[in-house]
C-alpha cells in the first residue's frame, strides 16, 4: 500500500525548475542557474498537501509560486528576520539555506512547516505516512527534493524531482529509494510541509 501527501500522485502539482523566470535569468546571462531546486520543491510540497499556491497581480501576469518564494527568500529587506533564524550564512542565497523555509513559506504561502534535524528515516517516513510532504536535500551535489510518499510493499520512498533532466531516464516524477540509499546520499534533515 502507498501512503503519502493527499495529491502527490497529480502531474498537474509537479513542479520543475526548468522553466521559472529566476531560473530563466541566470542561464540568459552567464550566471550559475538550477538554483531554485528549494523554493520549487517547496511549492510542490506545500501544493502536494493541498495549500494554494496560486499568485496574483493586479494585471492577467501569474508569476509562478517558485519565483516568488525565490525572490522573498533573496529579498535585502528580509534580511534581518533571516539573520535571526540562522546567521553567518550570508555570502549564500537565501533559498539554500534550509531553515529559512519555515518563514518563508508562511510569509508568501501562509503554509505550516517545521525545519526538523535530525531527520531520521523512521521520523521522514511516518510524517509522510501521515500525509505530509517533506523537502529532503542530497549530498553531493546538493540538490533539494520532494518526499511525498512511501511504499509499505517495497519500503521505498517515493520523490519528486524538480530537475528531471538530472535523473538517468529524464524523468523527475514518483521516483524511488531505499532507506539506505536515503542514508548515503541524503542529507540528515528536512523541512516537513505538514497538511492543515
Amino acid at each position: 500500500m502507498i501512503t503519502g501527501a493527499r495529491y502527490w500522485q497529480d502531474r498537474s502539482r509537479y513542479y520543475t525548475q526548468t522553466n521559472n523566470s529566476i531560473e530563466g535569468l541566470l542561464k540568459k546571462f552567464g550566471g550559475r542557474w538550477l538554483e531554485t531546486c528549494g523554493p520549487t520543491v517547496a511549492a510542490m510540497c506545500i501544493d502536494m498537501i493541498g495549500y494554494p499556491t496560486v499568485i496574483s497581480t493586479p494585471g492577467s501576469y501569474k508569476p509562478q509560486p517558485e519565483d516568488v518564494l525565490t525572490l522573498c527568500m533573496n529579498d535585502p529587506r528580509n534580511a534581518e528576520v533571516m539573520k535571526q533564524i540562522r546567521s553567518g550564512v550570508e555570502a549564500f542565497p537565501g533559498n539554500r539555506v534550509p531553515q529559512y523555509y519555515p518563514w518563508a513559506v508562511r510569509v508568501v504561502f501562509g503554509a505550516s512547516s517545521v525545519f526538523v534535524m535530525p531527520l531520521s528515516w523512521v521520523t521522514l517516513t511516518d510524517e509522510i505516512k501521515c500525509g505530509s510532504a517533506i523537502q529532503i536535500c542530497r549530498k553531493e551535489p546538493g540538490h533539494y527534493l520532494a518526499a511525498v510518499a512511501f511504499d509499505d510493499v517495497t519500503r521505498e520512498l517515493i520523490y519528486h524531482d524538480p530537475w528531471p533532466e538530472g535523473q538517468p531516464d529524464g524523468q523527475g516524477f514518483a521516483k524511488r529509494i531505499k532507506e539506505d540509499q536515503w542514508r548515503d546520499q541524503f542529507n540528515a534533515w528536512g523541512v516537513v510541509y505538514e497538511t492543515r
